[in-house]
């Protein structure tokens, strides 16, 4: 059975403020995930070593 949206976002919510967790696992994919910050606003993702950048990334 697939999970809700909202399922997922509570699942999240419980691992990182109930749980404590520094690393939210989801499905048991695995994949290594970061999201790049600049003045507050998302400019790249790195997934399994491929970049995706947002916007013009600049």
């Amino acid at each position: 059975m697939k999970s809700s949206f909202e399922q997922t976002l509570v699942e999240v919510w419980r691992q990182v403020l109930i749980e404590n967790t520094r690393a939210v696992e989801l499905g048991g994919s695995g994949k290594r995930v970061m999201q790049f910050l600049r003045e507050g606003r998302y400019v790249a993702v790195v997934v399994a070593g491929k970049v995706n950048l947002y916007g013009r990334g600049e």
